[in-house]
């Protein structure tokens, strides 16, 4: 009975799946001169070759920051940047239908209010639409984006 107990564990851990990490891939290779700072990630529930990752953009050039979105269809071998916008905290997923979801704090024209960004995307963070809620006149930090994800969740 020992053996068979042996033999039965060794072969569970050898049926063990194996993790299969690819290259090193520079999602932000469009911007090479840019720093990249609060980095967010989100991954497609039904297919792990869609991904959303989001920044805060450091323009060396000028004091102002941005935030962005770049998505992925290939599991992360290429990359585009789908949508700019606000100032900082950004965050990003991807909704149980492959939807996008992007949020970001940014500012009215006389910088006396400042806003949560929202932004969904239908087609998984090609393009993308914009809503602006009023949050204070004063900062505000750090928006995090959830997705309820049980399987009788309507969101």
């Amino acid at each position: 009975m020992k053996y068979f107990a042996a033999i039965l564990a060794i072969s569970l851990i050898g049926a063990a799946p194996s993790i299969d990490v690819g290259k090193n891939v520079q999602v932000s290779a469009g911007l090479p001169n840019v720093a990249h700072d609060e980095v967010m990630m989100g991954a497609d529930p039904k297919s792990a070759s869609h991904l959303v990752g989001c920044s805060i953009l450091a323009y060396s050039d000028s004091r102002a920051l941005k935030t962005a979105a770049y998505i992925t269809f290939d599991g992360g071998i290429s990359w585009a940047k789908t949508l700019e916008a606000g100032f900082g905290d950004p965050d990003c997923t991807i909704g149980n239908n492959g939807d996008g979801i992007f949020t970001t704090i940014g500012q009215s024209d006389d910088g006396k209010k400042l806003y949560l960004m929202a932004y969904t995307s239908a087609d998984g963070g090609r393009t993308w639409k914009s809503s602006h809620f009023v949050l204070s006149d004063r900062i505000n930090d750090r928006d995090y984006v959830t997705v309820h994800r049980s399987r009788n969740s309507r969101y």
